[in-house]
């Protein structure tokens, strides 16, 4: 009852705004106002459609089918959503668009049900230094929707790389290679196994870390991002 009466004089007092338009979110607004969740730029590849995202992977690891969430462009909506969960710590936002996501893999895929969802690791001095691992709290949400239970450190990101973001495709899969490792592979052998990222460039960090989850096994392996830059 008191967190009820305090949740209104904390919107009055500490307002919170919507990431996307800055507009001060109503009461029944969550994180993101109504006018820009129903503005989302959704795509609308499948995931077994050999769509632009599932082609970045060919000639690199044999998945079984790729795709993401939202389109993302510059100083668009989903660049500000993810600037804001990466670097402003908006833990809740991440949750909320795990969700999101999972509810959109349902829709444009219903028979897809991955087993295991691994989310892309970051190295540990990069997330304690953030103190989380945006990937992470996206995959939680993303695993409520499909009632599985998260395990932590299947996967481990042993190799410290420096920034993708002013590479070339060459030196972008040269930085990432041998970067990950696996520690549980009776996790993910025979198992449907579901690699998730916030973002997808040029599919350099997810192919690295699919190469070493193909090693053990699993019964099949797709990609799925939040957003994918096109």
């Amino acid at each position: 009852m008191l967190k009820s009466f305090l949740h209104p004089l904390k919107a009055l007092f500490y307002p919170q705004n919507c990431p996307i338009c800055d507009n001060i979110l109503q009461s029944d607004e969550a994180f993101i106002c109504l006018t820009c969740e129903t503005q989302l730029p959704a795509l609308p590849y499948t995931i077994f459609d050999k769509n632009p995202i599932e082609k970045l992977f060919y000639n690199n690891v044999p998945i079984n089918g790729a795709t993401a969430y939202l389109s993302f462009v510059e100083k668009g909506s989903a660049q500000k959503l993810i600037h804001q969960i990466k670097y402003n710590g908006a833990k809740n936002l991440a949750h909320l668009m795990g969700t999101k996501a999972a509810n959109h893999m349902v829709r444009i895929a219903p028979a897809y049900i991955p087993e295991v969802i691994l989310p892309i690791p970051l190295h540990f001095s990069k997330e304690k230094k953030r103190g989380y691992n945006q990937a992470q709290l996206i995959a939680n949400g993303f695993a409520e929707v499909y009632g599985l239970q998260q395990r932590k450190k299947i996967v481990s990101r042993h190799k410290a790389t420096p920034s993708q973001t002013k590479k070339s495709r060459y030196e972008r899969f040269n930085n990432i290679k041998d970067a990950f490792i696996v520690l549980k592979p009776e996790a993910i052998m025979n198992r449907h196994v579901l690699v998730l990222d916030d973002v997808i460039t040029s599919g350099a960090t997810t192919s690295a870390l699919c190469a070493q989850v193909l090693k053990h096994q699993p019964k099949s392996i797709c990609v799925y991002a939040l957003a994918y830059k096109v």
